[in-house]
């Protein structure tokens, strides 16, 4: 189900953090220009600051959804550590499971500011006089690569949940009179007495 439909999703989300890796490196450039102008040349560049502010909000929307599939989000494991793989799976499960129901409401309610900023033709209060939905479209459609991610991972946590391996009808015999057990993994062994 996920083979096809996964890579080209990774290849986008990894098109979409080199891009905010881009404008990360646009920022660095144009604030130093900035400093340049003003302190060599006594001429301030009044955009610099409006613009650093706006690609500040795309890198952060743009690099989220490489940085949920990768693991590089923040993430706090001072519980999670000290657990087992299942329940580390099953509280996994649960946290991408808010996870996903918040990216839900941020597609809906992102979706829906954006389209009214475009009927009502808002304008941002800065220098550059910018369409508001011109810097907020990034919202519901990032959102949608979240909603991706987290399905991906309640699904993968939900594997993790699972045994490692339920004997068959075909270890009949070997099972036959055998007494096992199951540990905290999930992982089926012989009881030895």
């Amino acid at each position: 189900m996920w083979g096809k439909m996964d890579r080209t999703v990774e290849r986008v989300e990894g098109g979409l953090a080199v891009a905010a890796a881009a404008l990360v490196f646009f920022q660095m450039i144009s604030v130093v220009y900035s400093v340049f102008m003003r302190y060599f040349l006594q001429h301030g560049v009044p955009w610099v600051f409006d613009v650093t502010t706006y690609l500040l909000f795309f890198v952060t929307f743009l690099s989220m959804p490489w940085l949920l599939r990768y693991g590089h989000h923040v993430k706090v494991e001072l519980f999670t550590e000290s657990m087992g793989k299942r329940q580390q799976a099953f509280w996994g499960m649960v946290t991408s499971s808010c996870g996903l129901v918040l990216s839900v409401v941020l597609l809906i309610s992102g979706g829906t500011v954006t389209w009214n900023s475009y009927l009502r033709d808002l304008l941002m209060m800065d220098s550059l006089k910018m369409p508001q939905y011109a810097l907020l479209w990034c919202i519901p459609f990032i959102a949608l690569f979240l909603i991706y991610e987290f399905t991906r991972s309640i699904v993968q946590n939900g594997k993790d949940l699972l045994p490692s391996r339920i004997p068959s009808a075909s270890d009949a015999d070997e099972l036959h009179g055998a007494v096992w057990q199951q540990d905290s993994y999930g992982k089926l062994s012989r009881r030895t007495s």
